[in-house]
């Protein structure tokens, strides 16, 4: 069987170490892909980038798996802060 077509999340016991960090841009679908996420790479902190600055959907992504949230008016200083503090645990 070739995994060419597949996605690299998908692929039975690949799981990258290249990755230090995984931020993902919240679509409807979010707390299923954390939890997704987080049972193939547990390793990998995940920071989800948040449209909305109402605090509940914040607080489900941090209920579903995710290490932070991330608004997109964040400031470049503020993002860089998170990275960082996400990395060092």
């Amino acid at each position: 069987m070739s995994w060419d077509w597949m996605p690299w999340w998908t692929r039975e016991g690949l799981r990258p170490r290249s990755i230090d960090v995984q931020i993902l841009d919240a679509p409807s679908e979010g707390l299923r892909l954390i939890a997704r996420m987080r049972w193939l790479n547990p390793d990998v902190p995940i920071v989800v980038w948040e449209r909305s600055s109402a605090s509940e959907p914040a607080l489900n992504a941090l209920g579903a798996g995710a290490h932070a949230v991330l608004l997109d008016s964040s400031a470049l200083t503020d993002f860089h802060a998170c990275i960082e503090n996400v990395l060092q645990g």
